[in-house]
């Protein structure tokens, strides 16, 4: 046992200053009050895996059925979730790194299908969706590939401080590994002696957790499994436990029974501040609560529901079996074989000695499937529906009732309100992953490392090229936004709708359409090289491309007369804002209301009469040197305010 003063001084030592008896004790203290605190919720899965898979069954005398509430709603949720199309984009945070972020989006496109994060996605969607926390276990980089290789983690060998109300303020973490022999005599982590003393001996038999996740496996997939043999190639159970101690990240490797360490080495990720290391497994959450860092899954929701649906089905069930076989009081003396009463037909002949009259009296039936009974059931069966975000209006369970397309668009609204509610807990998960994604690169990437992207050419025409590290990586951690449809979707079609009302106006008034409609293929889901074929730049954006290089300097472009100020302003104000930028941007607006102001005059004068337009003056602007020194003093929304007149019409 550790005494109190010999404790505070561990405090401040690496774990290559402890003793092995020291660190085994530390492990197994967290193990077991981490352990404690979650053997319940594992015995809850376990029942409410079985309601999943309709095993869950009320006895009522001859009698046995299930329900299939948590199945329907769980898929109904499952498929909605999974057919949802997320995009990854970083953001740059400085203009430095413009450059750089676009090729860091390009290799997380490559990187995507190198991981098999598609299939990664739909098995962690289902824990997510089931256990309402899904782990996705981030450790391995694999130097020779260049990859990170995310494995989904099982909640049932997992443990997590029961404090922690996330994987971020966790004080340890740890879980159970399955490997082969071979693969634990060549870990260079693991000491090669301890290892071949465990091997085989009594000591590796499974843990109460592993149990559990094998029921688990047996209640899924039935009488296929069973369990593993005893051979030279079997799994062997081992503890790898994550924890911090003067302020670095520890993990260490020991027996299931924590009795002999294995090994241990410092985690060196640096994806947290200060370049220091975060446990390395990432939680994605169905619905999260503020107290526990475990979330709340579907079952949990509807679980009560689900059991009264199946006491309601049996007990109509029998109802039904009653009025469709009708009962009767028979005089026994009379019939002709009495084994006729053991058994119940539809339409069955008894024969009797006597005339019937007399002998046969109907049974006063039960009248259990009532009016009552029935309604109290849809009241269960809505109350799960609306629990998880659905609406039998949309599933079509409504059949009585008339639907407009009104109340379904209402009910529609309401649904993806809830599912969005749902997905930005997913996302934030996401988002914690393409983080750790980038920071595995930059720390394990050599300088001279290179990684493969895929470009997309005119008329999407893809070609590969490498990338070196310091492409790709920018010097300011970058922003990251998760695109998802399930979030997106329903704004981008109102706003869709609504820019599809206002071009034409657009088109009227002078505006610049071409940007709208850009809008509008970017709302449709299309990348920046799909837009591009579609629209390809004109010979005035890629003026001002060039112009930009300039004016981000804070270097005065002159603005020339042919120039199609709206495609110029459009580019400028792309450009990281600079004195030169502004005036450039404020000089472009003075030129197109000129422009606009002779074509609406000569306009207005071929209607009265075809009169010619000579040499028509306007006041001219001032000076760069003063727009510059008014931009300095006021701003460029105060010049624009200054602007008179400020409009054709008035211009005429």
């Amino acid at each position: 046992m550790i005494n109190q003063q010999r404790l505070i001084e561990l405090i401040t030592r690496d774990l290559n200053e402890w003793r092995e008896d020291e660190i085994l004790q530390i492990v197994r203290s967290q193990f077991n009050y981490s352990r404690e605190s979650w053997l319940n919720r594992k015995r809850v899965w376990l029942e409410e895996l079985k309601l999943y898979l309709n095993q869950f069954r009320k006895s009522i005398s001859d009698i046995q059925i299930g329900s299939k509430l948590t199945f329907t709603q769980f898929h109904e949720l499952y498929s909605s979730i999974d057919n949802d199309i997320r995009r990854t984009e970083f953001k740059e945070r400085k203009p430095e790194d413009i450059e750089k972020v676009k090729f860091a989006n390009a290799v997380a496109d490559f990187d995507f299908d190198e991981m098999g994060m598609a299939k990664i996605q739909r098995e962690l969607n289902w824990d997510i969706i089931f256990f309402g926390t899904g782990i996705l276990d981030v450790s391995i980089y694999d130097t020779s590939r260049k990859i990170l290789l995310p494995v989904v983690q099982s909640p049932f060998t997992f443990f997590l401080d029961p404090k922690a109300t996330s994987i971020e303020d966790a004080r340890f973490a740890g879980r159970f590994v399955y490997k082969t022999p071979e693969e634990l005599l060549n870990n260079p982590n693991l000491d090669e002696k301890k290892v071949k003393s465990i091997l085989f001996k009594s000591a590796q038999s499974l843990t109460y957790e592993r149990r559990q996740e094998e029921e688990a496996k047996q209640i899924l997939i039935g009488d296929n499994y069973s369990f593993e043999p005893v051979m030279n190639s079997t799994y062997q159970e081992i503890l790898e436990w994550y924890f911090y101690n003067n302020n670095k990240l520890w993990v260490v490797w020991t027996d299931n029974g924590i009795s002999n360490l294995l090994g241990f080495r410092r985690v060196d990720y640096r994806d947290k501040g200060n370049n220091e290391s975060k446990i390395p497994f990432i939680f994605y959450y169905f619905i999260k609560t503020s107290i526990s860092g475990w979330g709340i899954g579907l079952p949990d929701i509807i679980e009560d529901n689900h059991r009264v649906d199946v006491i309601l089905k049996n007990f109509l069930l029998k109802g039904i079996i009653m009025d469709a076989v009708p009962q009767f009081l028979v005089n026994v003396n009379a019939l002709v074989n009495p084994k006729d009463l053991l058994t119940r037909e539809i339409g069955k002949n008894i024969f009797t000695n006597v005339p019937p009259q007399g002998q046969i009296t109907p049974f006063p039936k039960s009248g259990v499937v009532s009016n009552d009974t029935i309604s109290f059931m849809n009241i269960i069966q809505n109350e799960a529906v609306g629990a998880v975000g659905a609406s039998r209006i949309l599933r079509g369970s409504l059949t009585q009732v008339k639907k407009t397309a009104t109340e379904i668009a209402i009910a529609k609204a309401k649904q993806d309100l809830q599912i969005s509610s749902i997905m930005r807990n997913i996302l934030d998960g996401e988002k914690d992953f393409w983080y750790r994604w980038l920071k595995r690169h930059k720390r394990f990437l050599k300088p001279r490392d290179t990684k493969l992207i895929k470009v997309v050419g005119y008329y999407g025409a893809e070609s590969f090229r490498e990338v070196k590290k310091s492409d790709f990586i920018p010097e300011i951690d970058p922003d990251i936004k998760i695109v998802s449809s399930l979030l997106t979707e329903p704004n981008k079609i109102i706003r869709r709708r609504e820019m599809a009302e206002v071009l034409p106006l657009l088109i009227q008034l002078g505006g610049n359409p071409k940007e709208a409609l850009k809008i509008l293929l970017y709302d449709m889901d299309l990348s920046p090289q799909q837009v591009e074929i579609l629209l390809p730049p004109t010979p005035h954006e890629l003026k001002a491309k060039l112009e930009n290089e300039e004016l981000k300097e804070n270097n005065y472009v002159d603005v020339m007369e042919e120039d199609d100020d709206l495609e110029h302003i459009s580019i400028h104000y792309k450009s990281p804002e600079t004195e030169a930028r502004n005036a450039h941007i404020y000089v472009h607006y003075l030129n197109y209301l000129k422009k606009r102001g002779i074509k609406n005059l000569k306009e207005e004068r071929r209607k009265k009469g075809g009169e010619k337009i000579e040499n028509i003056e306007f006041p001219k602007p001032t000076s760069v040197e003063e727009e510059e020194k008014n931009i300095l003093n006021e701003g460029i929304m105060g010049l624009l305010k200054s602007i008179e007149p400020n409009t054709p019409t008035e211009i005429k």
